[in-house]
């Protein structure tokens, strides 16, 4: 058993206490930014900063969503893109055997974010 000096251990705790703070701070500037430079880039558009860095707005993802496909298909449609032995909807089964807009309707789209992209 290792002893710890009280007031060690408490001078740790009160940093983590005010790194966790300061954290929490910059997370919510970091999604301020994000928001007002959503709000001002159309999806696809960048800005250079004056340090010469791309930051762009960057469409959300289409994520195939495998409860959307248990909600929204029929029995039999479902079983035409679960294979065997593995009872996972798949999304090559769905845009092999299911129209476009259904394949489309079980995907789910995350939100546009701002990247640095160079």
């Amino acid at each position: 058993m290792t002893t710890t000096n009280p007031s060690d251990i408490a001078q740790v705790a009160q940093e983590w206490v005010e790194t966790t703070a300061r954290l929490d701070k910059d997370k919510r500037r970091v999604e301020e930014l994000a928001d007002y430079l959503r709000a001002h880039l159309a999806i696809g558009g960048q800005v250079v900063t004056p340090d010469g860095l791309h930051v762009g707005h960057v469409a959300g993802a289409a994520r195939f969503d495998v409860d959307k496909a248990r909600d929204l298909l029929t029995p039999a449609q479902l079983d035409l893109i679960t294979p065997e032995p593995v009872p996972v909807p798949s999304k090559e089964l769905a845009k092999r055997y299911l129209p476009g807009a259904l394949v489309d309707a079980l995907h789910t789209r995350t939100r546009p974010s701002v990247r640095v992209l160079k």
